[in-house]
């Protein structure tokens, strides 16, 4: 039966690591006996406590051992225990001793009570001695003022220890300095303070060490151990907070853009940007990656380009990393695109300028076939594929272009061509007019709801060119003699003969018509009989839309010439001009019900000698899209002939006599072309398609 004082605990499962390593083997062998610790330290106000004797294992059989006490305190006065005969049962590992401390009031100093076990049966000897250190109540308490305290970096940092109640002697602790702040941190290291007799505050200074590098908030862990002529009181340990003091990194790409990159017709492109954080961070630093703005930036993201690398990973004090990304090609004719990636910041970082990398990638597809391609990456360096371009009760005459003019057209041949460029473009009621053919690009969409007028137009004497109407190609026509009429302008078709003004003045002869074109050029003027009497050919339009061109019923397009001058004074009428060329390409054109003309303009009436009543040759009525336009006809000279229209030839102009001039002939037709092909649409002459 184990004697009083010790227990032998029933609720055991499995063996208890203990610290069972003194070397000195009882003579029994089987596990090993011993105390749980070597020391311990109490207060003699403590009353009852246990020390504990483990086994390394629990035995198969009883397990005897012998307990004594001894050291400087008094067993009955300063503590009550019992030594003799201990034993621990099978299948249990271990026993306690209970010991009673007594508070006597006395202020004294610290005393020991040593206890050991000693010839252990079927059990070998581990730890055979435990000194409990019992410590007088009436000890000063050395301790920190409170738990926890705090300060920022680059700042003194002091800490206050407390003795209480003030120690006539000289008191020493030590400390033990942990935490996640490294030694780098501060200047304070692991030591012993003294605190001389009679104080009762004693600073403990961290001096933080600053430092430039954001990070995170730290902490240094102050433990207090082993004081001589004092015992450890309330807050033995404080935990001091650093607070980091220093501004996030900021990061930033190295260059705002790179030079334009072509987009190619399939794979990708590999492209790289670099970015940068203006100062190392202590922390690691992460940044995302987000397209741009849709506002400024028109390339979609997973569509026109993607991230390699969408999140970009700083180690802490590392300040550079690369962004990859990558442009994909395709076969859609849809412009430019400008790409953006935008840095995406967090606590850790916050963003510089620049914080967007753009690149512009121009779109390699070309609109329209042959001598007519175009390619939208010819057009002006500035990205206008945002733009939507709005024409309503407006007049150019090619100003326009200034600030929109491309390069050139991609093909050898063309002529110099006034460029507008847009997304989309609409227009209301718009006239155009000047020397160098017009293209409409519309990288989405061109609608048009009313007119849009590249004819050519006479009215009071003045001849309005549309553009690029009387190109060179048409060449010089002969001088005619006083009387004779002029011959109406071919292109499609031939333009009407000039009536003659009998053997001396005979009347112009028209040119031979061009079958087809391969080059965007306006429509030839009709022959002058005098200077400046000219009628223009009609203009020059080339509309291109990546998606669809919208022509709303009734709505027209015009590429018609302008009528001929009448005579004066005898004199001859001017031939008409000849329709122009209207060119359009798409992936869809709808036309239902619209108006596309390129036809030619009436001879004007050839003068009565001595008078100026003659009438100039008509125009194309919008209303009447396939009636002819009418030579002049009144009381004076021969008359003109009628322009063109589809499916009638221009007429020559009629004779003078002896006293009138001739009339002038009629313009021929213009030249039309399409893809896709119109369906449902007033057109005159009949579109070739390409």
């Amino acid at each position: 039966m184990a004697p009083a004082g010790f227990v032998a605990l029933v609720a055991v499962i499995g063996a208890c690591g203990n610290p069972l390593d003194s070397g000195d083997d009882g003579p029994s062998g089987g596990p090993m006996l011993g105390f749980d610790t070597a020391t311990s330290s109490y207060d003699e106000t403590e009353g009852e406590i246990e020390v504990y004797i483990r086994l390394s294992e629990p035995a198969n059989d009883v397990v005897t051992f012998w307990f004594e006490f001894g050291g400087s305190a008094t067993n009955g006065d300063d503590y009550h225990g019992i030594g003799g005969l201990g034993l621990i049962p099978p299948g249990f590992d271990f026993a306690s001793a209970r010991i009673t401390l007594f508070d006597d009031g006395l202020a004294e100093a610290a005393e020991t009570i040593d206890m050991t076990i000693s010839s252990p049966v079927h059990a070998s000897l581990g730890v055979r001695r435990h000194t409990l250190t019992i410590r007088d109540n009436q000890l000063p308490r050395v301790t920190f003022e409170q738990a926890v305290s705090n300060s920022s970096e680059g700042s003194l940092g002091t800490i206050d220890l407390q003795v209480l109640p003030a120690s006539p002697v000289p008191i020493t602790v030590e400390y033990a300095l942990s935490g996640t702040a490294s030694d780098s941190d501060y200047a304070l290291r692991a030591g012993t303070i003294t605190i001389p007799a009679g104080v009762t505050t004693m600073p403990v200074s961290f001096e933080h060490i600053d430092d430039t590098l954001d990070e995170d908030d730290e902490n240094v862990i102050i433990t207090l151990a082993n004081p001589t002529n004092a015992i450890l009181g309330l807050y033995p340990e404080n935990t001091h907070n650093i607070a980091d003091d220093d501004a996030a990194s900021g990061a930033s790409f190295v260059v705002a853009n790179q030079p334009a990159v072509t987009e190619g017709n399939s794979g990708t492109q590999v492209l790289t940007a670099d970015v940068h954080l203006d100062r190392p961070s202590g922390r690691t630093v992460i940044v995302d990656l987000v397209a741009g703005d849709p506002q400024f930036y028109s390339a979609t993201i997973g569509v026109d380009y993607t991230i390699a690398t969408p999140t970009l990973v700083f180690p802490p004090g590392t300040t550079s990393q690369t962004v990859t990304f990558a442009i994909v090609g395709d076969t859609v004719q849809d412009g430019s695109d400008l790409v953006g990636i935008t840095l995406k910041g967090n606590s850790a970082a916050g963003i510089a300028f620049p914080g967007t990398h753009s690149v512009r990638v121009d779109n390699d597809e070309c609109y329209g076939t042959g001598a007519f391609k175009v390619c939208p990456d010819e057009a002006p360096s500035t990205d206008y594929t945002r733009d939507t371009l709005t024409f309503q009760n407006t007049s150019f005459n090619g100003g326009i272009c200034a600030d929109r003019q491309p390069p050139g057209w991609i093909e050898s041949g063309q002529p110099d061509a006034c460029f507008i460029v847009a997304n989309n473009i609409t227009i209301g009621t718009g006239r155009f007019e000047g020397f160098r053919p017009l293209v409409l690009v519309a990288i989405n969409s061109i609608t048009i709801n009313t007119l849009l007028d590249a004819g050519s137009h006479y009215s009071g004497s003045v001849g309005i060119g549309g553009p690029g109407f009387d190109p060179p190609s048409c060449g010089a026509m002969p001088t005619l003699n006083m009387g004779a009429g002029g011959a109406g302008g071919s292109f499609l078709t031939a333009g009407g003969d000039g009536g003659s003004h009998g053997p001396s003045a005979p009347g112009g002869v028209a040119a031979s018509a061009v079958a087809s074109s391969t080059v965007l050029r306006g429509g030839c003027p009709g022959q002058q009989p005098r200077l400046n009497t000219s009628g223009p050919g009609g203009g020059a339009l080339y509309l291109i839309a990546g998606s669809s061109i919208t022509i709303a019923p009734n709505a027209v397009i015009n590429a018609s010439g302008a009528s001929g001058a009448s005579g004066i004074q005898g004199w001859g009428g001017t031939g008409g001009g000849s329709g122009g060329m209207i060119v359009m390409w798409a992936q869809s054109i709808q036309a239902t019900q619209a108006h596309l003309l390129a036809n030619g303009g009436g001879g004007g009436e050839g003068a009565e000698g001595n008078t100026q009543n003659a009438i100039q040759g008509g125009e194309v009525n919008f209303a009447s899209p396939l009636t002819a336009a009418a030579g002049g006809s009144g009381t004076a000279g021969g008359d003109g002939g009628a322009g063109a229209v589809q499916g009638i030839a221009a007429v020559g102009g009629s004779a003078g006599n002896s006293s009138n001039g001739a009339g002038g002939g009629g313009g021929g037709l213009g030249y039309i072309l399409v893809h896709p092909a119109l369906t449902g649409a007033v057109v005159s002459p009949t579109p070739v398609a390409f």
